[in-house]
């Protein structure tokens, strides 16, 4: 054990008559993990210690002068850090409490006791370092210099609560001597000072004396926080302090904490529904769930703990559904039998409150023909609100079509483009949207004919319907639509979804803004070939050919403009003049005067596209000249850069 250097409070409330050498603790106690917040930990260190001595300024209780000259002297330390204040690893002593109680499920109550009855770190106004080096005495034997791996706040608090955590699952790889039942137990380290039988009722107990291996004797009983011959007071001090400071370490033999509450849909559980935005259309009978924790000492069994109505006892409730057990008596418990430290679970339905407002339904937990377990103030709130529709955007995306692989590029919109927009909105109202009644329409005013408008829409002023059948309150719904830019400018398009002949939605400012650049149609040849068949094998001279021969021609053609290229919309035509009728048609043109299209699906600016065909030399000699030029059908010629082939019959 390590002897605090701030001493042990002398004074207690607490009445050490009733304290029992087995069951110094309940299971409950030491593992209710819940029973602090970090920062209810925090406010209960700050209450300890008002004032910290952090620069020792005041008379040391040893001696030698002010505590900053005294540990200078004996420890090389002339400030000091009160526990409220410590931290370590970045994290602060409360915090590292909580989160040590979380991960082994110990009570931050219990911790906090250990760090004081071992080190009195929770009251000592000047700590010294070593305290906290061992701050909760694990790896000091009585008989041995303390091991230095166990050294630091964390790693004791951890290997103390993991030591408690592995009794208390009865770990078979934790060794300890003592059991559940008889065993004999000294009442100090010398053995001469005797000891006697005792029975260990509990794990926790069992932890307890693993622990601390000593029980007082009566004079350490009869001093309180003082001191006796052949006395021992770990295990007193730790009753001592607990007793003082957060109440009995004894659970009562019925006692209840609420764990959780839900309300869903069915009892399938699969659809949880929100009863503080219940509206009038929501459905009426509605599927809940309360989780309850026995904190007692007594087991619960299945139709002897019911929940039942409070605020009054019994009272009648008027959400009383005819699958209760009466009017006042909602359901026993799913378990067969729920053991102290375990959670039992109430299932019911409830009819939804009829009227809007605010109505809370208390509920207490009973143990029928025993008594009523302490009343928690357990309730159920529902909140029924009038129809509310409104939304909020989650996102808004713009594609170069409805595949949705490439997102369309704004600085490169061209008059004649179209794009695939995909607006994702979240339902922030109470009312589930439905594909039926639910689109996504203009505004600014509303209803107003859009100037991108697609002949995929529904009308000029309704873009598109919801994607999902139902969105419920709090989910995300879609909408996707084509827009046309049809002609240049720079356009704001304003939409919201609308309730059809409910409601329109709230504005929240929401547009698409598109600068559409005037079409470009231009190109640059970037090469030009001949082959004697489509197989581009051998090229050949275009002024060295026989009459009525075939021959196979390639043209390669920069897109030098900013509008993409598609397959069957950019020809190549015949040119000087436009469309004129060729004498080297073959019969794989397209028409007379439209010898391909581009071999690639698209061209983007910039990009190279080809162009593939044969032609039919005339059966006649002499020399000719064919020319050439681009056409975007339906929108535009291209500059006519005066391409052309001479050819030669012999």
């Amino acid at each position: 054990m390590i002897v605090s250097l701030a001493g042990f409070q002398t004074s207690n409330a607490a009445d050490l008559s009733q304290f029992k050498a087995g069951r110094i603790i309940d299971d409950s106690v030491l593992s209710d993990k819940g029973s602090l917040s970090a920062n209810e930990i925090q406010s209960f260190l700050n209450s300890k210690v008002t004032n910290c001595d952090t620069n020792g300024t005041q008379t040391s209780e040893y001696g030698g002068g002010t505590r900053a000259q005294w540990g200078a002297a004996k420890y090389g330390q002339s400030t000091f850090t009160c526990i409220k204040d410590y931290s370590e690893g970045g994290k602060s002593a409360a915090q590292i409490i909580y989160d040590t109680a979380q991960e082994f499920q110990i009570s931050p109550k219990v911790l906090i006791v250990l760090l004081q009855k071992e080190q009195a770190l929770i009251t000592d106004t000047w700590p010294l370092n070593i305290q906290y080096r061992s701050a909760t005495g694990y790896g000091c034997p009585d008989t041995a210099p303390c091991d230095s791996q166990y050294y630091g706040l964390t790693n004791q608090l951890r290997w103390s609560a993991r030591m408690f955590r592995a009794i208390l699952n009865n770990s078979p790889t934790w060794y300890t001597p003592y059991l559940t039942g008889n065993n004999y137990i000294q009442y100090n380290p010398t053995a001469s000072c005797g000891g006697s039988t005792v029975y260990i009722e509990n794990r926790a107990t069992q932890a307890m004396y693993n622990y601390t291996p000593y029980q007082p004797n009566q004079g350490a009983l009869a001093a309180g926080y003082g001191t006796a011959s052949c006395g021992a007071y770990g295990n007193r001090n730790f009753w001592l302090y607990y007793n003082d400071w957060f109440g009995s370490t004894y659970a009562p033999s019925y006692r209840w904490e609420p764990s959780t509450q839900a309300a869903y849909t069915d009892s399938s559980l699969s659809t949880p529904i929100d009863l503080n935005n219940l509206t009038p259309d929501s459905q009426k009978r509605i599927y809940v769930v309360l989780r309850a924790k026995n904190a007692g000492t007594s087991t619960w069994y299945k139709n002897a703990i019911n929940l039942g109505t409070s605020q009054q006892q019994n009272r009648i409730s008027g959400i009383y559904d005819q699958t209760w057990l009466s009017p006042s008596r909602t359901a026993t418990l799913s378990e067969n039998q729920v053991a102290p430290g375990d959670y039992g679970t109430f299932k019911f339905w409830i009819n939804r409150p009829p009227s809007a407002g605010t109505i809370k339904e208390y509920f207490n937990v009973v143990a029928e023909g025993v008594t009523w377990l302490n009343d928690m103030g357990q309730h159920f709130t529902f909140n029924t609100q009038p129809p509310k529709y409104s939304w909020s955007s989650e996102g808004q995306t713009a594609f170069t079509d409805s595949s949705k692989q490439s997102n369309l590029n704004y600085n490169q919109i061209v008059a004649g483009d179209r794009a695939y927009m995909v607006v994702r909105a979240k339902n922030t109202g109470n009312v589930t949207w439905s594909k039926e009644s639910i689109n996504f329409a203009t505004i600014g005013p509303n209803n107003r004919q859009s100037t991108v408008a697609s002949p995929e829409w529904f009308s000029p002023n309704r873009a598109a319907t919801l994607k999902e059948v139902t969105v419920a309150p709090g989910a995300t719904g879609t909408f996707e639509f084509w827009v046309d830019f049809s002609k240049a400018g720079t356009f704001r398009e304003y939409f919201s979804p609308v309730a059809e002949g409910i409601a329109w939605m709230n504005d929240i400012g929401f547009y698409y803004e598109y600068t559409v650049k005037p079409a470009v149609y231009k190109w640059e040849p970037a090469g030009q070939s001949a082959y004697l068949d489509a197989t581009k094998a051998q090229a050949i001279d275009t002024k060295d050919l026989v009459a009525g021969q075939r021959i196979y021609l390639q043209i390669r053609a920069k897109n030098a403009g900013n509008v993409i290229w598609y397959k069957n919309n950019l020809n190549l035509a015949t040119a000087g003049p436009q469309n004129r009728l060729s004498s080297y048609q073959d019969s794989t043109w397209y028409s007379v005067n439209r010898p391909a299209s581009i071999t690639e699906n698209t061209v983007k600016p910039g990009d190279i596209g080809t162009f593939e065909f044969w032609v039919k030399v005339p059966a006649v000699n002499g020399t000719r000249r064919e020319y050439f030029n681009l056409v975007s059908e339906y929108n535009a010629w291209f500059n006519d850069l005066g391409l052309y082939y001479d050819f030669k019959t012999i």
